[in-house]
């Protein structure tokens, strides 16, 4: 009886590791795909914030030419425009990375 409880012992050892190995190695591959839905959500954002800023950005030109007054005080959707641009290109990057 104990050769036969050890070679049980032993196959519930062996069965335990493979599963637990299974289970570690899904749970890395759900946080990778995790990680990535996290990156492209972020990646979205900006780019919303990157066509709102392009529009606003076309009101302005619009508008200067209709008034016939240069537009002025725009550097602040410049740099929203450069910001989110430089973001979207990084977390691309980082996207790619993984």
């Amino acid at each position: 009886m104990d050769d036969f409880q050890k070679e049980i012992e032993e196959l519930l050892d062996k069965t335990t590791k493979a599963v637990n190995e299974s289970v570690n190695y899904v749970a890395s591959k759900v946080n990778k795909e995790k990680n990535k839905l996290d990156i492209k959500s972020q990646i979205g954002y900006h780019e919303r914030t990157l066509k709102k800023a392009y529009c606003r950005l076309g009101e302005a030109y619009f508008n200067s030419i209709d008034s016939g007054v240069a537009m002025e005080n725009n550097e602040d959707l410049l740099e929203v425009i450069k910001t989110n641009k430089k973001v979207i290109r990084l977390l691309e990057e980082q996207l790619n990375n993984l």
